[in-house]
């Protein structure tokens, strides 16, 4: 469990994270978190879930953008 309290409410929730030290241990993938697992239909990552604020990396997986968002990518969200 990781908590971060304590910033400023005009900062976004993607700022805070990537200024946190959680970000910081997952960019130098200091975090030992197991490697990328064959599902049989190629590598399955695992990966934090956030939402729109959030910068879209290898190690963070976010929704489609809601604006001209498909039918397929409604679905997915």
């Amino acid at each position: 469990m990781y908590v971060d309290i304590g910033a400023y409410g005009r900062v976004s929730d993607g700022g805070i994270f990537g200024n946190s030290s959680m970000a910081q241990a997952l960019e130098t993938d200091t975090l030992k978190i197991p490697r990328p697992t064959d599902k049989g239909e190629g590598l399955c990552p695992y990966v934090i879930v956030g939402d729109d604020a959030f910068p879209l990396k290898t190690y963070l997986m976010k929704p489609y953008s809601l604006r001209n968002c498909t039918a397929q990518q409604r679905a997915f969200n």
